[in-house]
């Protein structure tokens, strides 16, 4: 079931959400990225959509949905615009628009026994977000013993209690956790000691994408130019600072649309 009633049980629009005649802006529900709260959105991607929206004159519906949701109706035109990593493997048939930042993806081990490359995972109980990056891209070259997780919590939950011996996460997620910003779920501070420094695995961009079957082409010819926007980039490294990722625009040699 799709968080903020705007989704059926059966992954279909309400006639309330196909009612609406402005863009509808897909936010994937993982912390930090998307969450819902007392029925209101929050969010560094919900931030960032508001951000462009407030720099290109649109008024766009954020709707929070899982990963695979989100990823589903992008490709299908349920959704006209979100925000991932720039990966064909993750998201293919979308136009990316414009890179917003950079993040890492990682994993996350033990002290007494890190995981310091990506094969040596191959037999060991390992939690990734389920349908997301780490699925299409790295999953079929692995033999593990995976397990597919909705939500980071429960990667930190299984952690504490021993039954993982790495997860898939990325820098946001690592530093959002690390100081505390979820504001509905707290890592026990047990775990922490026990953790090894991340292995980054990569650095990707974080694009802006379309889907190829939406109508608001108008309004992505804006945002392709956005980075050149002095304004929207002063406040897109205010959110990153919120979100403890003040380095998240440095990746970005020029700042400049996806062609």
């Amino acid at each position: 079931m799709v968080l903020g009633s705007y989704l059926c049980f059966f992954g279909v629009f309400s006639p309330v959400l196909a009612k609406i005649e402005s863009p509808v802006f897909g936010v994937i529900d993982w912390f930090p990225f998307g969450w819902v709260e007392a029925g209101k959105n929050y969010g560094l991607v919900v931030d960032v959509a508001a951000a462009i929206d407030n720099a290109i004159g649109m008024k766009s519906q954020k709707v929070v949905s899982p990963v695979p949701r989100v990823l589903l109706a992008m490709e299908k035109g349920e959704f006209d615009f979100t925000i991932t990593y720039r990966d064909a493997a993750m998201l293919g048939p979308v136009d990316y628009l414009a890179d917003l930042g950079c993040l890492r993806s990682a994993v996350v081990s033990f002290k007494g026994a890190p995981v310091t490359s990506l094969e040596q995972l191959n037999g060991l109980r390992v939690a990734y977000p389920g349908g997301g990056y780490f699925v299409k891209r790295f999953l079929p070259s692995l033999d593990l013993k995976g397990l597919a997780v909705s939500h980071t919590e429960m990667m930190f939950r299984m952690a504490l209690r021993k039954r993982l011996d790495a997860f898939i996460i990325n820098d946001a997620v690592w530093y959002g956790y690390k100081n505390d910003l979820n504001p509905q779920f707290k890592v026990s501070p047990d775990l922490w000691p026990l953790l090894a420094d991340p292995l980054y695995v990569e650095t990707l961009p974080l694009s802006v994408s379309i889907s190829k079957e939406s109508k608001y082409q108008a309004e992505a010819e804006k945002i392709r130019g956005l980075m050149s926007n002095k304004a929207f980039k002063e406040a897109l490294r205010n959110i990153y600072k919120r979100y403890q990722l003040p380095e998240a625009l440095d990746c970005l040699v020029d700042h400049t649309s996806v062609e």
